[in-house]
């Protein structure tokens, strides 16, 4: 038996290992690998090039250390067909045999070497995942972005795809906890094993994680009748006839010098920096850390470097930890809830004195009694976060007109969206109807929002809804939920993030409230037993300080819901603190 010192003495080697020793052999393998092979690589890349076409690499934007984001490098495998929307097609359809062969080797991820010898990656280490993944991680598997991800890992030597999500994790995490140079070894030894016997290997479009988080937080409902939360439904038995986008006048919005309506928020910030990159030469942007992960996707794109500021809580009132002297071309300034301030004007101001374009998501104020900054460039929101249509986002300039802006018909690209809005709808209404079936056309349905082209216009289904929508009432009726929400949190334990918003001024996408992460957690999924999904917005991104994430919950307000629904959200909540105690 091993005494304690020979405890202590193994656990410092563990740690110098895992701090310096590592690093320095991934530094010096991977560079002997580009050195040494560089001329099988070429001759890979040559045969990727006539079997598969342009460009060699494929590249995406991963979740890495401390939840850094990197672009990863692979060798095609798959051709790029898409539909007509600009998706590509499913896995199967663009995997040839060749593609087949590369991957059942794992040759396609040879590149990743130049990711270990940069220090974005490993050999040894958790699989990087999609970055979409990470609002849906749970506090424990979040840990496994506590070391750099690997070319191969402890979980793809134990099952790989064919591990359930949380099992994979669970290896994941082990791993940050317990690796050491004797495992990583086996790790490698046990990889080279698998990838000659070719064993273990499924297509990649098993079910994805984000889908199956949504399936099991929200696949079983004891009162459908009065479900709180989630996904817009469709107000009517009869999908409204289309419009042309093209004629919708939303006189509402904030007035400027041009405007395009947008199938996504996300597709109006691309559209932004295309007009931007028309005018003069970008290259760096400054962005919140706390935003939806969507919003940061048109940057990459776009080829920007990107930085980030924190955002915070400090004694109910959201703190901007911005640098001022920041050295960037273009600042993206979010406000949150529509209940308290956005970044001042005068933060706004002194970028813009530096010829810094200033893009502003108003998302969350477009109700407002202000509902942009004056010193924005740009406006640009979602606007199905607030009406029960299937997509829709807006552009607004303020800088002269559009010289790019959407263009093309987006027919049918809605079709899984708008099919899911009228199944739940037929759910809530007692109707036999799977819930799960509505589910995954939900999922399908925001998966086109996130990867569809820019250029496609609002769809014609979301435009007739938004006509035909009285935006006056859906204020009064936010407004007036939000206020019951605050009259019974006085006799709550629970803290209201902005505690005196100013009604006149003001009008709530959601209540949020702050509460301990356990409590948080275990008060969510009371409430979701009772039919009431309440969202956690977002992770921090790219290392930057936890602020909001960990405290945050956000209590239903809109116009979906009467008085007495409202009443019902509440009275849950109180219960919850009656049987904890």
């Amino acid at each position: 038996m091993g005494t304690q010192r020979d405890f202590v003495e193994k656990s410092e080697v563990f740690k110098l290992y895992q701090k310096y020793i590592k690093r320095f052999l991934d530094i010096l393998v991977s560079g002997s690998i580009l050195l040494v092979g560089c001329l099988p690589l070429l001759l890979i890349a040559f045969l990727v090039r006539i079997k598969l076409g342009s460009p060699v690499l494929f590249t995406q934007t991963r979740s890495g250390k401390d939840e850094r984001l990197f672009t990863m490098y692979k060798f095609r495998s798959m051709t790029n067909a898409k539909d007509t929307y600009g998706n590509l097609l499913p896995d199967k359809e663009r995997l040839t045999k060749f593609g087949k062969i590369i991957r059942s080797l794992s040759i396609d991820e040879l590149p990743e070497v130049i990711n270990i010898f940069k220090g974005d990656m490993s050999f040894v280490g958790p699989r990087p995942l999609s970055l979409l993944y990470l609002p849906d991680y749970t506090a424990e598997s979040r840990r496994r972005h506590e070391v750099r991800p690997g070319l191969t890992g402890y979980a793809q030597v134990n099952g790989r795809n064919n591990l359930p999500w949380n099992d994979r994790f669970k290896l994941d995490v082990k791993y940050v906890e317990d690796h050491s140079f004797i495992m990583d070894l086996k790790i490698l030894f046990m990889t080279v094993k698998k990838v000659l016997c070719r064993s273990d290997i499924t297509l990649r479009g098993t079910k994805d994680y984000t889908l199956c988080r949504m399936l099991e937080e929200e696949g079983e409902s004891k009162m459908p009748s009065s479900e709180i939360g989630s996904h817009f439904h469709m107000g009517t038995d009869k999908v409204p006839e289309g419009m042309n986008p093209d004629n919708l006048d939303l006189n509402w919005l904030p007035k400027g010098d041009d405007y395009c309506l947008t199938l996504s928020g996300r597709a109006a910030i691309g559209i932004a920096l295309r007009n931007i990159k028309a005018k003069k030469e970008v290259k760096t942007a400054y962005l919140p850390s706390y935003c939806c992960l969507s919003m940061i996707q048109p940057f990459y794109d776009a080829g920007f470097r990107v930085e980030f500021y924190d955002v915070k809580n400090e004694n109910g009132n959201i703190v901007y930890g911005i640098d001022i002297n920041k050295n960037c071309d273009v600042f993206f300034a979010m406000s949150y809830f529509g209940l308290s301030a956005a970044v001042s004007d005068d933060i706004l101001a002194s970028f813009r004195k530096k010829g810094i374009i200033i893009i502003e998501d108003v998302t969350h104020r477009i109700m407002s009694a202000q509902p942009v900054s004056s010193e924005a460039d740009y406006a640009v929101m979602s606007l199905r976060k607030w009406f029960a249509v299937p997509a829709g986002g807006c552009l607004i300039s303020f800088c002269g007109k559009l010289s790019s802006r959407v263009t093309e018909d987006s027919a049918g690209a809605m079709d899984k969206k708008i099919d899911a809005m009228c199944e739940k709808r037929d759910y809530l209404n007692g109707k036999e109807v799977s819930k799960e079936d509505f589910l995954n056309n939900f999922y399908a349905g925001d998966r086109v929002l996130q990867k569809a082209k820019y250029e496609l216009k609002l769809d014609t289904v979301s435009a007739a809804i938004l006509d035909n929508t009285n935006v006056e009432a859906v204020r009064n009726r936010r407004i007036e939920n939000a206020k019951i929400i605050y009259k019974r949190l006085q006799d709550l334990p629970v803290k209201a993030l902005v505690e005196t918003p100013d009604w006149e001024k003001c009008c709530p996408l959601f209540v949020p409230v702050l509460l301990p992460a356990e409590e948080r957690d275990a008060l969510r999924k009371y409430l979701i037993d009772n039919g009431i999904y309440c969202p956690v917005h977002w992770p921090e991104v790219m290392g930057t300080t936890v602020g909001l994430r960990a405290n945050e919950m956000s209590l239903i307000c809109d116009q979906r819901y009467t008085a007495e629904d409202m009443e019902y959200m509440m009275d849950c909540i109180s219960k919850f603190y009656v049987e904890i105690k």
